[in-house]
């Protein structure tokens, strides 16, 4: 049996941003015989697995076959769908031990307003604001975590969200409504996820009554805690449910270019940060260690997927 997986080389070598060229020349073999490996064409000595391992950051035991894993179709940001791969291997691992929440989305739509209106309606939340909104998605099963950049994919049996750290709570909620809106459309466009993520946390008929038809930013402020969306959005939102004229929403958006909200740490909102994964690990029974070896990472690598901070102690 080869000791490499191809899909595992490719995965590494996107994680890690890599092209082939550049992965190549650190290794010392030719982009020729690298695509080799990664097509299956041909399996790598030894002492090449050792060398890719060494340069990619991950043990060698990271490219044996065998362990499920799934391959997302090509994307124009391969490291963050790498990241998505991991993140599905990882709960895939967990779901070994623990039983994670059954997944409640429904089908995709092209009308994201639909689509919205529709995860509301699943999920049985009430008109006004939807509170706690990253431990609500883990409750119908998707998986959260932090990562570089923002992804979403639908894999059928655990989609997975991945959120850059916001040092604002309310950019990091529409952020992650955002992806859960890239989930619910089959080829969404960025304009499509600002209309879904905000018909989601603010829909028409209960934010529209309460929308200012000036930039007051006292009571957009309150609006902001409320509802649980940046100041930024309500003024859209209100320019596009027509509260707001164009020239006037236009204005307020200058203003606010000027004059910013103090931002809300995430760290204060513990129902707004990723938590489901590690609780997953802490009632799995599992080490660190094992985990690791399970999945052929690193102990490191695992403890930052599933959100553990706290340093390792190292008895000597």
């Amino acid at each position: 049996m080869p000791d490499l997986d191809p899909a595992r080389l490719v995965q590494a070598r996107e994680l890690a941003g890599l092209s082939r060229r550049g992965l190549a020349e650190l290794v010392g073999v030719s982009a020729t015989q690298l695509c080799r490996y990664e097509a299956g064409a041909s399996h790598p000595s030894p002492d090449v697995v050792r060398g890719l391992a060494r340069t990619l950051d991950v043990p060698a035991a990271f490219f044996r076959p065998g362990r499920p894993h799934v391959r997302l179709p090509v994307s124009r940001r391969p490291a963050a769908a790498a990241f998505a791969e991991q993140a599905w291997e990882l709960a895939h691992a967990l779901e070994g031990h623990v039983r994670l929440p059954k997944v409640r989305l429904p089908r995709p739509a092209v009308d994201t307003v639909v689509a919205a209106r529709a995860v509301r309606s699943l999920w049985g939340l009430l008109p006004g604001p939807v509170a706690h909104l990253v431990r609500r998605l883990e409750s119908n099963g998707v998986v959260v975590l932090f990562g570089a950049e923002p992804f979403a994919t639908a894999v059928p049996d655990r989609p997975v969200v991945v959120v850059p750290r916001d040092p604002d709570v309310y950019g990091h909620r529409f952020t992650v409504a955002r992806e859960l809106g890239r989930l619910l459309h089959p080829d969404p466009t960025e304009h499509d996820l600002d209309v879904f993520a905000a018909e989601f946390l603010t829909p028409r008929a209960a934010i529209t009554p309460e929308l200012p038809d000036r930039v007051d930013l006292d009571r957009l402020g309150e609006l902001r805690a409320v509802w649980g969306v940046p100041v930024l959005a309500l003024v859209r939102r209100a320019r596009e449910l027509g509260v707001l004229s164009d020239a006037a929403g236009t204005r307020g958006l200058r203003r606010l270019k000027i004059t910013e909200l103090s931002p809300e740490p995430v760290t204060g909102y513990p129902g707004e940060r990723p938590a489901l994964l590690g609780r997953a690990f802490g009632m799995s029974g599992l080490t660190a260690q094992a985990l690791a070896a399970e999945l052929g990472w690193r102990v490191s690598h695992v403890r930052s997927m599933l959100g553990i901070e706290r340093p390792l102690l190292k008895l000597v």
